[in-house]
């Protein structure tokens, strides 16, 4: 709740479980705004979306942004020519100048028929939104995933774990791919 005296300016509910940033409770970070959504129609006190996990990363400072956007001119291009658009690298706090930078942690795990995938972004990155995607064939890819954890470290980066929620024995074949695309900044 934030307040100017006792008048309410604006009210939402946040949590420290999946999927708001967990490390925000006890790990020593703090979670600043990365982004507004037009959220009026589902919650007309909370117009903006501030009660929207998917808004709020790890991080900040008190009076200013700590945002690093996307500054290339073309999201496609392949500079380093390391097989990674300029866009991902940026998600993933590489290096697009840099062939031997490459992405941090990206795998995959499979447990009891349950497969999950992990990857290490650029908390920073707010103008990137991130989806994680599933496919039992490789060519129908469904969002049918969830958020298990994302974990904060002290470099700027964070280990962000989905898990598919598609039903399948341990003999069955599932895929899953991680999607980035620009998202519109803060206003």
């Amino acid at each position: 709740r934030i307040t100017l005296g006792t008048f309410p300016l604006h009210e939402f509910i946040y949590d420290d479980n999946p999927p708001w940033p967990e490390d925000a409770d006890a790990g020593g970070f703090a979670i600043e705004l990365a982004r507004t959504s037009d959220h009026s129609a589902d919650d007309p006190l909370d117009p903006l979306g501030h009660g929207v996990a998917s808004n709020w990363r790890l991080g900040g400072s008190p009076g200013r942004s700590s945002s690093e956007l996307f500054r290339g001119s073309d999201p496609f291009a392949d500079s380093d020519q390391d097989g990674l658009s300029a866009l991902l690298e940026h998600a993933l706090a590489s290096d697009d100048q840099n062939p031997s930078s490459g992405p941090g942690l990206i795998s995959a795990e499979r447990q009891d028929g349950t497969l999950t995938f992990s990857f290490q972004r650029k908390i920073a990155a707010d103008d990137i939104l991130f989806s994680v995607e599933v496919s039992r064939d490789l060519v129908t890819w469904t969002g049918d995933t969830e958020l298990v954890s994302e974990r904060g470290g002290s470099d700027g980066t964070s280990i962000v774990t989905y898990r598919s929620t598609l039903e399948g024995d341990h003999d069955s074949k599932l895929f899953m791919r991680l999607r980035a695309a620009l998202a519109d900044p803060l206003p």
